[in-house]
């Protein structure tokens, strides 16, 4: 079994070709992707990607750098977003 641990499919990098990337890995036998939320937004864009690929799974939190710029409101999302079903780390 193969699995991406750590993959931010979801930031504006991958808008040109993400729909190519996450098949291409599919043909090349990779078994799970996780896709890394840094903050709210990413975590939700996170989220909504696994739902939409049966390989993808969500790691939702707030990255380390921007934890002390976080309100409560963020972390209640956060912990929101980690009941979710494809939703397998919280960081």
């Amino acid at each position: 079994m193969y699995i991406d641990t750590h993959a931010h499919l979801q930031f504006d990098s991958f808008d040109a070709d993400r729909e190519s990337v996450i098949q291409r890995a599919i043909k090349n036998s990779i078994d799970a992707i996780i896709t890394v939320g840094v903050d709210v937004a990413s975590s939700e864009q996170a989220l909504a990607l696994a739902q939409k690929f049966a390989v993808i799974f969500a790691a939702v939190g707030i990255h380390p750098n921007d934890a002390a710029d976080a309100a409560e409101q963020d972390y209640s999302k956060i912990e929101k977003l980690a009941g979710t079903k494809k939703v397998i780390a919280i960081g």
